[in-house]
């Protein structure tokens, strides 16, 4: 067998096998690969636990005029800045979320992740508030 025989009979396999890989793996399937990447699994997981912030954070959350609904809305459209999270920590780690608000401005939030609830400890925003003490 020469070698332009042996070129034609593979070339004839990694067609029929590419065919084979079409049909079987990427035809008619619904593949939503941004479920596998970090942010939106970090986003995820936030957004399918109950949110839990203390009465000085309540404050602050008033004053920015919002409710828990709306927080997890503009947290599950947001951003994880995984440089200034602290996920080192397996049971318990502490996320850094740069969100904005209806308005457009900006506002973040400092998040410690478990299995059974999310811990708000930090709002931070750029809008200056009289009477608030949000940082």
């Amino acid at each position: 067998m020469n070698f332009k025989q042996r070129l034609k009979l593979y070339l004839i396999g990694v067609f029929f096998g590419l065919i084979v890989v079409y049909f079987s793996l990427i035809k008619n399937r619904d593949r939503n690969i941004g479920e596998w990447l970090p942010e939106n699994r970090v986003l995820a997981q936030l957004d399918s636990v109950p949110l839990i912030y203390s009465p000085e954070l309540e404050k602050c959350i008033e004053c920015l005029s919002l409710d828990e609904k709306e927080i997890k809305k503009i947290i599950s459209s947001s951003d994880v800045d995984f440089n200034k999270s602290i996920t080192l920590d397996k049971e318990h780690p502490v996320y850094f979320i740069d969100g904005k608000l209806n308005s457009g401005q900006k506002i973040s939030f400092l998040i410690e992740s478990s299995a059974k609830k999310s811990t708000l400890k930090k709002v931070t925003t750029d809008i200056a508030l009289k009477n608030c003490n949000c940082s």
